[in-house]
């Protein structure tokens, strides 16, 4: 058993500020359990354009509201308490939201990648 904090995170190489937000990999690969989880924050007022490519995600709002856009252009209204589930072929618009993130196969810190390829 072990116990992670997000202010532990903060002092390591899995904590990532990536212009529009952070994330915080609470846990990966390295940790052998099998699916990941990582705490991520879109700032207010921007926007931030991910895709995921391996594996699913279920993605739950906890404070905040935002929307989700997909890649057909379907808006989707985020409020603290919702979950949204993506595939490892949707790429996103999300704007403005404290969300946990939880991959259905582990990943490293730094594996997010824009819908055009790059990281």
């Amino acid at each position: 058993m072990f116990v992670r904090n997000l202010k532990e995170v903060e002092l390591t190489e899995r904590f990532v500020d990536w212009g529009n937000g952070t994330s915080h990999s609470l846990l990966t690969i390295d940790d052998g359990l099998g699916f990941a989880v990582c705490h991520t924050i879109v700032r207010a007022n921007s926007e931030a354009l991910l895709q995921y490519r391996d594996p699913l995600e279920a993605c739950y709002c906890m404070k905040g509201e935002g929307e989700v856009e997909d890649m057909d252009g379907n808006v989707f209204a985020i409020r603290a308490g919702d979950i949204y589930v993506l595939d490892s072929t949707t790429g996103i618009i999300c704007a403005a939201a404290r969300i946990t993130i939880s991959f259905s196969s582990a990943s490293s810190t730094r594996r997010w990648r824009a819908p055009n390829g790059t990281t």
